[in-house]
């Protein structure tokens, strides 16, 4: 991660991508061995480099920026946030949705996910109703490309 952070600093467009990519698997790593903190703070940082990457390219990076939001709409849940962890799986099911609407066998999988994933976030703050209509949405999903 540190030696992309330095070449993102000369080159961007060649290297925030792989900065991006390098934050959010550190931020599942420490998610991993129970740093939640230090997860939260580089999920973040790689939420908001491929935020930037997916507004002025949303072809190319739309699908990392949904991934990077249901990492962090995880690890927000864990540490208690429920709005921001609904508000990142939110975001990342609109675009998924988006997505596979043009490209449903490459996406309908992902959109599946993120349902999942919402779907843990209202069953973990006791919303049993928005849980299982976000578990239904995911299963639906799945349906359509079997």
């Amino acid at each position: 991660m540190a030696i992309y952070r330095q070449l993102a600093q000369s080159r961007p467009d060649a290297f925030l991508p792989d900065l991006a990519r390098s934050l959010n698997n550190l931020g599942t790593m420490l998610r991993d061995v129970g740093e939640r903190e230090g997860a939260l703070t580089a999920t973040q940082e790689g939420v908001a480099i491929r935020r930037q990457l997916a507004q002025s390219r949303p072809d190319a990076f739309l699908p990392d920026l949904a991934t990077s939001l249901n990492n962090l709409g995880t690890m927000l849940r864990d540490v208690g946030e429920r709005e921001g962890a609904l508000t990142a799986t939110q975001e990342a099911v609109a675009i998924y949705r988006q997505l596979a609407q043009s490209r449903p066998d490459a996406f309908l999988p992902d959109l599946a996910r993120s349902c999942g994933a919402r779907g843990a976030i209202f069953k973990r703050f006791s919303q049993p109703a928005e849980a299982a209509s976000s578990f239904a949405e995911g299963i639906h999903a799945l349906k359509d490309i079997f």
